[in-house]
């Protein structure tokens, strides 16, 4: 199976990274189309999007997505790590979880451009025509520890200690 989690909303990943996949329904619903034949698309609600932070999506949109038969809506409550385990591939419109994944050795998608993306394992979808394509090279696609090591090397490199609360106060 591949995995496609759900972003919480609203949320400024989508609404400013990712505009053209702000409707998560119609992202499933395309991805589903663009999966291979003999996977199934695991689709799981991001945990904080209920209450109390959030209100859950309508009911309506969950049946969307459960009526389609490639698609199979998981519990909020199973954490995502253990979906990804078990996975071939983590599909993600904008979400950390497509770094997560390199953790657990599984190639991901993203579609919008992050930092991590530099992670050969992370491909980052260019367009929306080649999601079949890049879907079917991704699973074939490697983990390499090394290049994530060096992407935090990078980032280590590049970080500095700051005390936000002090500099704020003194603001």
């Amino acid at each position: 199976f591949i995995f496609l989690p759900l972003q919480q909303e609203p949320e400024r990943s989508l609404l400013i990274s990712a505009p053209d996949y702000v409707n998560q329904i119609k992202t499933v619903e395309y991805v589903s189309k663009c999966i291979p034949k003999n996977y199934l698309l695991l689709v799981k609600e991001h945990p904080t999007q209920g209450p109390p932070n959030r209100d859950w999506r309508k009911i309506y949109d969950y049946k969307i997505m459960g009526n389609d038969p490639k698609v199979r809506l998981i519990d909020p409550g199973v954490p995502a790590k253990e979906i990804i385990k078990k996975s071939k591939l983590v599909i993600s419109v904008s979400g950390t979880i497509s770094l997560e994944s390199a953790f657990f050795d599984k190639p991901s998608i993203t579609f919008v451009e992050n930092d991590y993306s530099l992670i050969p394992s992370i491909s980052k979808l260019k367009s929306k025509d080649e999601l079949s394509e890049l879907i079917k090279n991704s699973l074939e696609k490697k983990v390499d520890p090394n290049f994530v090591q060096k992407y935090f090397d990078i980032l280590e490199e590049n970080s500095f200690v700051f005390d936000l609360l002090g500099f704020q106060d003194s603001y």
